[in-house]
């Protein structure tokens, strides 16, 4: 039986610029896993894009998968990845406009094999 793992790239944290998060590792090699981006404030002319990057060495990344919000709004979006992730995976997340600003959590779901 498996059971549905959660690893938070990014905690919920007001920026004003580009962000890349510190290395999580996935447990084993994994597919079909779902990537959550929860923008709950964004200034009015910012838009906030993330990729989700994976790497086998820490040092070189590749997009996973790529997601926007709406301009100037908050937004939630959940992606399904069936590709296969390599062990490391981060957020990298961009800021675009006049005014950088938003609240931005990044998450990674899948499920846990034994």
């Amino acid at each position: 039986m498996a059971s549905v793992s959660r690893i938070q790239l990014y905690e919920a944290t007001a920026i004003t610029g580009d962000v890349n998060s510190s290395a999580s590792v996935l447990e084993g090699l994994q597919t079909d896993l779902i990537a959550y981006i929860d923008v709950s404030a964004c200034h009015a002319d910012t838009t906030v894009s993330c990729d989700i990057e994976h790497s086998a060495d820490g040092t070189n990344w590749l997009t996973l998968i790529s997601m926007t919000n709406v301009v100037g709004a908050a937004s939630r979006e959940a992606k399904s990845i069936t590709d296969f992730a390599l062990p490391k995976v981060r957020a990298a997340i961009t800021l675009a406009g006049a005014t950088k600003s938003a609240t931005v959590e990044v998450d990674l779901f899948y499920d846990k094999k034994r």
